[in-house]
């Protein structure tokens, strides 16, 4: 970002509410394997076991185990004082990474929130035109 590379990370990539939360979180969201295991996590896949919330049938069907699913998908933020008092809960509902929260049982913060400064600071230049670019041959 520094050297002008539009990575979206800044503020003016969040578009609403939610738009922090991991693609994993989101119930809709699954991996299908070749086997018919569906998981929700792309790092984890079928290396934990709490990452297979079902399969899928012969017949087409989905079987989630509700119980896995859920560890994905509802609002961990609700039983996390940290998060209750983030000013960006809005964005990332306190499931930026479910995963961090079930592995290493920590709130896991959105880049947002730990690098305010510098998203605010990037808004500013975006919003004043003062945006560094890099153009071909420019130093790095």
């Amino acid at each position: 970002m520094k050297r002008g590379l539009n990575i979206g990370k800044g503020l003016k990539d969040i578009k609403g509410i939610g738009a922090g939360v991991c693609y994993a979180a989101r119930p809709y969201n699954f991996i299908i394997g070749a086997s018919g295991k569906l998981m929700k996590c792309t790092i984890s896949l079928d290396t934990q076991d709490a990452n297979v919330v079902g399969h899928i049938s012969p017949e087409g069907d989905l079987e989630i185990n509700k119980d896995k699913l859920a560890l994905w998908t509802e609002p961990a933020f609700e039983n996390d004082n940290q998060c209750k008092k983030c000013v960006v809960l809005p964005n990332c509902m306190g499931v930026f990474c479910p995963l961090v929260r079930m592995e290493e049982n920590r709130s896991p913060c959105t880049p947002i929130r730990m690098h305010l400064k510098e998203a605010l600071l990037e808004t500013q230049e975006i919003l004043t035109g003062k945006t560094k670019r890099l153009t071909q041959g420019s130093p790095q």
